[in-house]
């Protein structure tokens, strides 16, 4: 309908307003290109319309073109010198565009971050599930875990780092490409996006049974951002993929990337449960994970 109402004959501070909604509902469905384009043309037909501005720095932002939306920012800072999220925005911006920068600057080969886990102390007052070693992780000991996660309980820091090494060693055997053959009396379960919804995977497999080596799952790809529940969903995943690895199958998503995991809620959400550190680690298994799975050719 704001297609529609661009074409019509109106004045050009409406069409301003309705690209800038368009630009709006293009980002909220990842189509940054065009939520750029329609935010331009806001711009363009009303340069006092900041939320045009402010469009186009989102927009900018999500394409990774930090400088620009960096001014796009501070122009709305200027246009709202009260506006306290813009403000926000424009720093947090500014702070990236710094680090990009000097990133550019230092670049060289990146060196594999392996974090020793057995410096890592767990608390006596931890009561959650515990593992000696990686190699105990079993079956049982996963659907442990998701219960503790349905009652919103953290893993302890240690035995996360410990599943996402193990899992990025697995994954970094595997081609980009894996071709998965499934015989005629068997079945495999293909589950599209789960974007931070823990419940609704525990639904899943409450309604389809666990993963198993007689029932086979692949996910393939957002398993987070948006949901307030991404970690444990990331986290539950690649245990039944550190017990099964033949038989559950990740691949990779547009949001398992930093340019887009940082603006859709999964960064605050692991620096809010973790460290920095823990984030670094998931970035680094999503970076080994297969783009695309083909079963029986």
């Amino acid at each position: 309908m704001y297609t529609e109402a661009i074409f019509c004959k109106i004045s050009a501070a409406k069409k301003s307003i309705y690209f800038c909604n368009r630009a709006l509902g293009n980002l909220k469905m990842e189509n940054y290109a065009v939520a750029l384009f329609d935010a331009c043309e806001s711009v363009k037909h009303n340069k006092d319309n900041v939320k045009g501005y402010y469009r186009r720095a989102q927009s900018y932002y999500a394409m990774r073109q930090l400088k620009n939306s960096m001014n796009d920012f501070k122009t709305v800072c200027k246009m709202e010198p009260q506006n306290r999220e813009a403000r926000q925005k424009f720093e947090d911006t500014k702070k990236e565009f710094s680090l990009q920068m000097f990133a550019a600057a230092i670049v060289s080969e990146e060196k594999k971050l392996v974090v020793d886990t057995e410096g890592m102390v767990v608390e006596a007052g931890y009561q959650g599930p515990t593992l000696a070693t990686i190699d105990d992780l079993t079956p049982g000991w996963v659907q442990t875990c998701m219960d503790w996660f349905r009652d919103q309980k953290k893993l302890h820091r240690k035995f996360a780092t410990m599943i996402i090494q193990r899992a990025t060693e697995i994954f970094e055997k595997e081609e980009s490409l894996v071709h998965v053959p499934i015989d005629d009396l068997e079945e495999i379960t293909v589950c599209g996006d789960v974007h931070g919804q823990f419940y609704d995977l525990l639904n899943i497999f409450k309604l389809n049974g666990v993963p198993s080596e007689t029932n086979p799952y692949l996910f393939n790809g957002d398993f987070i951002d948006r949901g307030s529940f991404s970690v444990e969903v990331i986290l539950t995943l690649l245990m039944w993929k550190v017990c099964l690895p033949q038989h559950l199958y990740m691949t990779r998503g547009n949001h398992e990337a930093q340019s887009l995991n940082k603006m859709y809620g999964f960064s605050g959400e692991v620096l809010a449960k973790y460290t920095k550190e823990q984030y670094d680690l998931f970035s680094q298994v999503f970076c080994q994970l297969p783009l695309c799975v083909v079963l029986n050719k």
